[in-house]
């Protein structure tokens, strides 16, 4: 059962992905969905997500730099959201901020070394 925060933020985020298509597909293909979405990203006021940016350490990110931070966020709050135990990326900062969260991010090789597809 999905909540109904989580839909309106599932929502969104289709909006604003269809957004980023229309824009790739009229051949802006440099299209930045952190640039696009970011007046969007910067007026969520949930607390979670506000601690999720504080823990990225958004006041020490250059200006230039911040819509992509935002978007990290948004992809940690909404995959928090959704209830997965693990987030994979390969992103220093996440990696290091949110290895003992509730959700853990996770590289690839040490996703890969759990499920022994690579040895230790």
């Amino acid at each position: 059962r999905v909540s109904g925060r989580l839909y309106a933020f599932t929502k969104e985020s289709l909006r604003l992905a269809r957004h980023v298509a229309e824009y790739r597909n009229a051949g802006y293909e440099d299209v930045n969905a952190g640039k696009l979405m970011y007046p969007y990203l910067k007026n969520i006021q949930d607390k979670r997500y506000i601690e999720i940016l504080r823990l990225l350490n958004i006041d020490s990110v250059k200006e230039k730099n911040k819509p992509n931070l935002f978007m990290d966020a948004y992809h940690l709050l909404t995959a928090e959201k959704a209830g997965c135990r693990y987030f994979l990326t390969t992103d220093s900062p996440i990696l290091n901020q949110f290895s003992c969260q509730p959700m853990k991010a996770i590289s690839p090789c040490i996703l890969a070394k759990e499920l022994g597809v690579i040895s230790a």
